[in-house]
């Protein structure tokens, strides 16, 4: 196996036209590892998601943060409101404002995660509505 992700890091190395789009699209060779991490690793340790409901999911939430206008954290024109708004919002977060569910997993991939009401969640982002105005 690490033989075979050896070879291909060489071979990825040599595919400057991918180079330029990943660059392009993802803020930090973390985020690449991240996406390339989900087509290659089984299912994690207590998902109780399908392998590929949870690698659509965790995708679907990437790509969300990679392509929406409101993520590019990276713009050197965004407020510090909206930079602390991009660092707010996550996967639990989102699933409290449009989940339609009551209590919301800390971790939400994870099998057994501690829960918190999302009225909980709520109630820590509209502190933060001044942030809105702001954008």
């Amino acid at each position: 196996m690490l033989r075979s992700l050896h070879t291909f890091y060489i071979y990825f190395s040599s595919l400057n036209q991918l180079i330029v789009v990943l660059k392009a699209y993802y803020e930090t060779p973390e985020d690449i590892d991240l996406l390339f991490s989900i087509f290659e690793n089984q299912i994690p340790p207590g998902s109780q998601l399908p392998n590929l409901v949870a690698q659509s999911t965790c995708l679907e939430f990437k790509r969300l943060k990679c392509s929406d206008r409101f993520f590019y954290s990276w713009n050197p024109h965004l407020s510090n409101a909206s930079r602390e708004l991009i660092d707010v919002i996550d996967m639990k977060t989102l699933l409290a404002l449009f989940g339609e569910i009551d209590q919301i997993p800390l971790v939400p991939f994870a099998t057994h995660s501690q829960t918190v009401p999302a009225s909980t969640l709520r109630k820590q982002l509209e502190r933060r509505k001044n942030l809105f105005c702001s954008l």
